[in-house]
Order: C-alpha cells, then structure tokens, then sequence
C-alpha cells in the first residue's frame, strides 16, 4: 500500500471433536512475515481461546511452531508443504530413484511406530547421502529432524487434527483472489476493514 509492505496474518480456531474452523479476524501488520508480525497476531487473540488450544497446525514456518513449542502445544506439520518442496526437487529424471523417495516418504507420513520410522529414516538418510541435489538434502534433513510433528495425527488420534492446511490455504487463496479484483486499497486501515468484512 503506497509502495509498503504489508502481511495478512491468518488464523482458524476448530473445537477438539469438530469439523468447521473459524477465521479470527487477520492481523494486519507492515512489513514482511516475521516473528514480530506472529507475536501480534497471536497477541491479538483473546486469552481464553488461548488458554484452550491444544495444537497448532501449520506450514512448518519457524516463527509458528517455536510459539507452539513454547506454549507445549501438539504442533501437525502440513504433509501438502512437505511432499510440494520434495516434489519441486525430485525432477522428472532418476524415475526409479524418485519413485523410492516418494513410497518412503509416504511410508513414513503414515505410521505412528517408532521401529518403523526408524528403518524409514535410516533408508531416507542414504538417499540424502547419495543425492547430488541440494534441495533434496535439504527438504529430507528437515524430514528427518522434525519427522514426529508429521505424524502427530496420528499419535494423537482424539484431537482428530487434519494432516494438512489445506482448509487455511484454500481460504488464503480466496483472499487473495478478492484483493486482485478489488486492485488496491487506499490506506492500511481500508484494507482491514474489506478483509475482515470478506473473511
């Protein structure tokens, strides 16, 4: 908005044992997405909703799953993220190589057992060791570090928690399609009050 930066912070909030979010009024913060810009979003929430979170499912940004360990949350990490930026890097060469990766990946994404994710992880880890791709290394290292926040789903089956954002990027995408056909807003304080009237 007059040549500044500014970044939509969204938030959904689900009951435990239901299936329809609701879309907290976003914050609205200048400047790029960052810790700050997250700490007052969070900020912005009252404190008993709060106090009554009990996971966090996110794109695996930084910024939110340290608020979510700090807070001792349950953090989901989203498998669409994940298999996206793999995707990305496996190319369309080395079929047989990639069509490993992906039944390991997938292998691994689905099961809770810890006997298993090891031997998973352990075939997983050659194939980083091996790949030539920078992008590739990078995306299973992360796997490897952080591969239990992928399957909280289903270590934690009562809090029924999607393995995705699916439902918050489908509405991110609606945002943004509403702000391409509006072409602009005058003042920061215009576009929040169209985006919060819209969500």
């Amino acid at each position: 908005i007059h040549g500044e930066k500014v970044t939509i912070y969204l938030i959904l909030l689900r009951p435990l044992q239901g299936t329809e979010a609701t879309i907290i009024p976003p914050a609205i913060v200048s400047g790029h997405e960052n810790r700050a810009g997250w700490g007052y979003a969070w900020a912005a929430l009252p404190k008993p909703y709060i106090r009554r979170i009990s996971a966090l499912v996110c794109d695996g940004q930084k910024w939110l799953t340290a608020f979510g360990y700090r807070r001792g949350w349950i953090v989901q990490r989203c498998h669409f993220h994940l298999l996206a930026n793999l995707h990305m890097y496996l190319g369309v060469r080395e079929y047989q190589r990639n069509r490993i990766v992906r039944e390991l990946v997938h292998a691994l994404l689905t099961t809770a057992d810890h006997q298993k994710s090891r031997t998973i992880l352990r075939k997983l880890a050659c194939v980083r060791q091996e790949s030539k791709s920078r992008g590739i290394r990078r995306v299973l290292s992360g796997l490897e570090t952080n591969h239990r926040d992928f399957q909280s789903y289903l270590r934690h089956p009562n809090l029924l928690l999607p393995a995705t954002t699916n439902a918050a990027e489908s509405c991110i995408s609606s945002i943004r399609d509403f702000m391409r056909r509006s072409r602009g807003f005058r003042s920061k304080e215009t576009l929040e009050r169209w985006i919060v009237g819209y969500v």
